[in-house]
């Protein structure tokens, strides 16, 4: 979701602070500050709240909030850690955009303070904030992907059910016959494309065997044939024409307004959709449904894709008992209530979504998205190598499967020999 940000304005940032911030006057006061990507919108005025809270109740502690632009967060912050100059709490999307910190020293081991409070936070959500069985940080929300859709169009096309494929497919050729680009994609950076990839390789190779291929374990290969066979759903759906007009060079923002205006019956998104729809609500009711079934696959009928947002300590934290007191409190049951009644955002820890904190919507997507006991894959920009993911041939592959210049087979050799040729980012022991 992040695009290629200038060195001087990332230079500009870490050194002239031009974030919103504040500074204590009482010098007895412990300052930390907390980066995070979450700099608009129902995000920030969430965490804000969040950290207001912990102010008030810890006159001794200031949090000083430090949001940046999600398009230059992540590279900002490993400029700053590089230099000594990052955050005392940091805000990672887990996995891999958080082993890359704990792999250079820059993130502090919390196992024996997380092993008090496990019960706190949705079963299995742990997992991406670990590395070689220790815990470096929290689970605060996560987002899954789904398939969300216009319920007034598919009342008036006499769509009934998306639960199978060939449903779904179904669906997708009535409103197409019917003059209608069915499925609101926008693919100019190529993530949008590449997300497809997890849901799919899900159902019809399963998560197991999707991160053995990324731990390259000699046994899973990214171009074995039923990886092809399961990527090549994506580009059926783009050869039969399902998706909108502008998939190759609308951004992600384009394709939800087309969603939100009514112009587009379904689009298959994570649940950070939610977000949009909160800020620009739709004259329509939002339906989701779990990505569908097909018939014989071989994966996981409960399998979903998901990213989790985590927060973490620096290991050069300037009192890190103040900064375990800001984990305690924001996973705390009431104050990620309010998280969610003012962000409406799925949070991790157990219990916080409810009827009285979150809408309807977000409420169904928790229940249909994100059941208990769910096999979870992460999108794949999160288990592959960095250089694979949003600047390389994970999201140029998807483009040019959206313009024809390559086709599955060819998608997935390119990938597979690029894999081959960089360091794996999972462990086999981890799952």
């Amino acid at each position: 979701m992040r695009k290629a940000v200038s060195l001087l304005l990332i230079a500009l940032v870490v050194l002239s602070g031009i974030w919103a911030s504040g500074s204590s006057e009482d010098e007895n006061v412990i300052e930390l500050t907390f980066w995070n990507e979450f700099s608009d919108g129902a995000r920030y005025e969430a965490t804000v709240a969040m950290i207001d809270k912990f102010n008030e109740e810890n006159p001794g502690i200031r949090i000083v909030n430090r949001p940046v632009a999600n398009d230059d967060y992540f590279m900002t912050l490993r400029t700053a850690m590089a230099s000594g100059d990052g955050p005392d709490i940091v805000q990672t999307e887990n996995l891999e955009t958080l082993w890359q910190f704990v792999r250079n020293g820059y993130i502090l081991d919390i196992s024996d303070w997380y092993a008090e409070r496990a019960d706190r936070f949705v079963d299995g959500t742990i997992s991406e904030c670990m590395y070689d069985g220790k815990v470096y940080g929290i689970p605060l929300f996560n987002y899954a992907m789904g398939v969300f859709y216009n319920t007034e169009m598919l009342e008036e096309y006499g769509i009934e059910s998306i639960e199978t494929w060939d449903e779904f497919l179904d669906a997708c050729q009535k409103f197409k016959d019917a003059g209608i680009a069915p499925i609101a994609l926008g693919n100019k950076y190529g993530w949008p494309g590449y997300h497809l990839l997890s849901p799919l390789l899900v159902r019809n190779v399963g998560a197991k065997r999707t991160l053995d291929a990324a731990v390259g374990n000699g046994e899973a290969k990214w171009n074995d044939p039923d990886f092809v066979d399961a990527v090549s759903h994506f580009e059926e759906l783009n050869d039969r024409g399902f998706f909108t007009l502008g998939a190759a060079s609308d951004d992600s923002g384009a394709a939800t307004a087309l969603f939100i205006s009514g112009r587009a019956p379904f689009i298959i998104t994570g649940t950070f959709l939610l977000s949009s729809l909160e800020e620009a609500p739709p004259s329509f009711t939002v339906g989701v449904a779990p990505f569908p079934q097909f018939e014989g696959q071989k994966g996981d009928a409960t399998g979903i894709s998901t990213i989790s947002f985590g927060v973490s300590l620096s290991s050069e934290c300037r009192d890190v008992e103040a900064g375990l007191k800001f984990l305690d409190t924001i996973s705390r049951l009431d104050v990620a209530e309010e998280f969610v009644r003012i962000g409406q955002l799925p949070s991790c820890v157990k219990g916080a979504v409810n009827n009285e904190t979150a809408n309807p919507l977000l409420v169904e997507t928790s229940e249909k998205l994100n059941p208990p006991g769910a096999i979870a894959l992460p999108f794949l920009d999160l288990i592959l190598p960095a250089q694979l993911g949003e600047a390389g041939i994970l999201a140029t592959g998807s483009s040019a499967i959206i313009t024809g210049e390559m086709n599955t087979q060819e998608w997935l050799d390119e990938l597979q020999s690029q894999f081959e040729e960089a360091e794996p980012v999972l462990k086999q022991n981890m799952y």
